[in-house]
């Protein structure tokens, strides 16, 4: 839903927004065919650990389970989805933002999980990295997607020549995607699927 013009109307529309949990919960609560346990995430999803979420304010030990992940994972789709008030945001975007909340906001364990699935530099892609050298995407690192392992492309200069870098722990970071594996040059952000 695209916010309307004026801080009052923002305000009036995310309050609006902010009962669909409660409003989805009370349609399917008797619902014969429902587990008990989806009616409870239905109602909890946009809750957070430190109880800032919505509809009940609730805090870590009172959010069920199921509610956590299914706050993950809604937070990372809501965030990647095109709105009426701003585009898509990149897919290493996002899952900075998913690590910072981990354990805050978000449930670690579930921002872990995806992580750990997430490969958004796969092995083979050639990118630029902040010091703007090249280098080639070795392996991942587990929890990490964000700062795999590469292999920095030799002829820069020499100090160059077959050098492996854990960006991890480098300081370094991924600017662009310059190639995939199998393709030609890709000049896209980490992430972006675009």
């Amino acid at each position: 839903m695209a916010f309307a013009q004026g801080r009052s109307a923002e305000r009036r529309e995310y309050g609006v927004i902010k009962t669909h949990p409660r409003l989805g919960w009370q349609m399917v609560r008797s619902a014969a065919d429902l587990w008990h346990t989806s009616t409870i995430v239905l109602l909890q999803h946009h809750e957070r650990l430190d109880g800032s979420g919505y509809p009940g304010g609730l805090h870590g030990p009172d959010i069920y389970p199921f509610s956590r992940i299914v706050a993950v994972a809604d937070s990372y789709d809501a965030m990647r989805a095109d709105r009426g008030y701003r585009g898509p945001m990149p897919a290493a975007e996002v899952l900075a933002i998913l690590s910072r909340e981990a354990g805050r906001r978000l449930d670690e364990r579930a921002v872990k999980a995806v992580l750990d699935r997430v490969n958004l530099l796969p092995d083979g892609e050639v990118v630029r990295l902040s010091d703007g050298r090249l280098a080639e995407v070795a392996a991942q690192n587990p929890g990490d997607p964000l700062h795999p392992l590469v292999e920095v492309l030799a002829g820069q200069d020499e100090r160059d020549a077959s050098q492996m870098l854990d960006l991890a722990s480098s300081g370094l970071e991924v600017l662009e995607i310059i190639a995939s594996r199998g393709s030609g040059p890709d000049r896209r952000e980490p992430g972006n699927s675009a």
